[in-house]
């Protein structure tokens, strides 16, 4: 899923909690399996306001790889997090200059990297992302138009 802590974003589904103030947003499959070793409850990332509200004074929000610090420790004030639900995959089509076309769907984490890299090759002559061609490098899906409704 896609987050949004404090203006922050990040994609996540998961959160490790301490059960008292440590919070760390979970970016993936290494980092639960590194938290739930360490000894951290793992917490879907919808449940992250409540704990925050919830936690001692001490409390903070940071990334578990602590490279990205939302909400610092002691800070006063709201936690504002966003979740925004992300499919599951993201249709990628090329046309490339050798007449073969390569249609895909690809997870959501690696469309934007995959449509760049496409984007930017010489081999490829159009790259659409959800039936929309792109001219250029995209910064992430969101700058990408939503397909249009079937009919219109």
């Amino acid at each position: 899923m896609k987050l949004t802590i404090n203006g922050t974003s990040v994609v996540a589904d998961t959160f490790a909690f301490d059960g008292c103030h440590k919070i760390y947003v979970c970016e993936s499959a290494d980092d639960e399996s590194e938290a739930e070793a360490a000894g951290y409850s793992l917490l879907p990332v919808e449940r992250l306001a409540e704990t925050f509200e919830q936690s001692c004074p001490l409390r903070f929000v940071s990334n578990w790889g602590l490279t990205v610090h939302f909400v610092s420790q002691r800070e006063n004030g709201k936690i504002d997090v966003r979740v925004q639900k992300m499919r599951k995959g993201v249709a990628i089509r090329v046309e490339s200059s050798n007449g073969r076309d390569l249609v895909a769907e690809v997870s959501t984490a690696d469309a934007v990297l995959f449509a760049n890299v496409l984007a930017c090759s010489p081999a490829a002559r159009r790259v659409w992302i959800e039936g929309h061609q792109i001219a250029g490098p995209v910064d992430e899906l969101d700058t990408v138009p939503a397909p249009a409704p079937a009919g219109a």
